[in-house]
């Protein structure tokens, strides 16, 4: 399994958890959640919660299949978000947690979810050689990823030792 792909329950990864649990506690319950990026599904587990209805999504075949087996309360799909058309309004609230610095066009991809709330990070360390590989961007300052939600108004944030920015949105009225 490739070597980003990790467990976080079972690795005790605090911080994937802590994420997880922010975005369950903003979305609530008895919504249709997507999340984007899902990989093993511990965290697509934590977002069901007692009443929500959740699918995971990840572009890796390996991923879903491990998801499906370990955490079966939920719905798992392979899906590139780059590459795959996917609708996004048929859910309530799209979670998209670690993806988006791997994504080579983050813009494109926040400005086609359509949905009422989204809750997303990014890593905004200004230090692009901060020995993670598969990472395509590091954004360089809370401002600069702000700046890409021009849809949203950001709701609650969560800021993870100035690594990690994670925010709650809900999409503007136009």
């Amino acid at each position: 399994m490739h070597e980003e792909r990790n467990d976080a329950i079972k690795q005790n990864n605090k911080l994937a958890i802590q994420r997880y649990q922010f975005a369950s506690d903003c979305i609530g319950g008895t919504k249709k959640v997507l999340d984007v990026a899902c990989g093993l599904g511990y965290g697509t587990d934590i977002l069901k919660g007692m009443w929500n209805t959740v699918t995971g999504i990840d572009k890796s075949m390996e991923a879903i299949e491990y998801a499906k087996v370990n955490y079966p309360m939920a719905e798992y799909k392979v899906v590139d978000v780059e590459k795959d058309e996917f609708d996004y309004s048929v859910f309530d609230v799209v979670v998209c947690l670690e993806a988006l610095c791997h994504l080579e066009w983050m813009q494109q991809f926040i400005d086609k979810i359509k949905v009422k709330e989204l809750v997303i990070s990014a890593p905004i360390n200004p230090n692009a050689k901060d020995g993670y590989n598969w990472r395509l961007h590091n954004l360089s300052d809370e401002d600069e990823f702000k700046k890409m939600l021009k849809d949203w108004d950001i709701l609650k944030e969560l800021n993870q030792k100035n690594k990690y920015l994670v925010l709650y949105c809900r999409r503007k009225n136009k």
